[in-house]
Parts: C-alpha cells; sequence; structure tokens
C-alpha cells in the first residue's frame, strides 16, 4: 500500500464524483459538499502528478458537471466546483453510477483506463436510494 507521499509524488488516477443532488441534501448540505470537494481536490492536484478529475450531479436525472478532459488546470476544477448549483430531485443512487460508467469511462471523456490509470467513483449521498 502506498503512502499518502507516494500519492503526492507522482501518483495518477482518474477520480470521479458522483454528488447526490437530491431533496434529501437540501441546500444547506449541498455547499458542505462543494466545500468538501474543493478541499479534496485542492490537497490531491498539488505537485508533480498526474489527477484528472470528472463530476456527476445525481438524482432523478444524472448530470455530467464535467468530464476528466474538459478542464486541463486545477484552478478551472476548483473553480467549476465553486459555482456549481444545486439540482433537487429524487435520490437514485444505482441510475447515477449507471450514467458514470456509459458516459465517463470512456475514452472519448477522457479515462485513461487502457494506459493502467486506476479509475476511481467516489459517490457523496444522503439518505436511501429509491
Amino acid at each position: 500500500m502506498s503512502s499518502f507521499k507516494d500519492v503526492k509524488n507522482g501518483a495518477a488516477a482518474d477520480i470521479i464524483f458522483l454528488v447526490d443532488s437530491s431533496w434529501s441534501i437540501g441546500k444547506e448540505h449541498f455547499q458542505l459538499v462543494r466545500e468538501f470537494l474543493y478541499d479534496v481536490i485542492e490537497s490531491l492536484a498539488v505537485g508533480d502528478n498526474d489527477f484528472r478529475f470528472a463530476l456527476v450531479q445525481f438524482n432523478g436525472n444524472p448530470h455530467t458537471e464535467f468530464l476528466f478532459n474538459t478542464y486541463r488546470s486545477k484552478q478551472e476544477v476548483l473553480s467549476h466546483v465553486s459555482n456549481m448549483s444545486y439540482i433537487g430531485g429524487s435520490n437514485q443512487t444505482g441510475k447515477g453510477l449507471a450514467y458514470v460508467m456509459q458516459n465517463h469511462l470512456t475514452e472519448a471523456a477522457g479515462s485513461r483506463a487502457s494506459d493502467g490509470v486506476p479509475q476511481v467513483i467516489v459517490v457523496l449521498t444522503h439518505g436511501h436510494s429509491e
């Protein structure tokens, strides 16, 4: 198992955040989710590493915020996260996961799986899926 130091010094990963934007989250908690995402991305995207990020909001209708190949700089990703809007809707985690697998884990979306880069899906949700 690699240490956090190894992760900061040259590791690579494609990280997709699948964020619950259903009514059960609410605007107040959604702001906390945005702050959490900002902090995680900022702490991972330091130094000489090769992390790429993608983000999907899910509810009854999953929505791509950005793909792995949408932005090239950490600042662009952080700016998008800071300005992301709360959507609302029903909590359908399975639909969100299926959407990510179909639309984000592809070469066209910037996935580097075929190059051996680990694909990581981080699900942030509140309550039970419908």
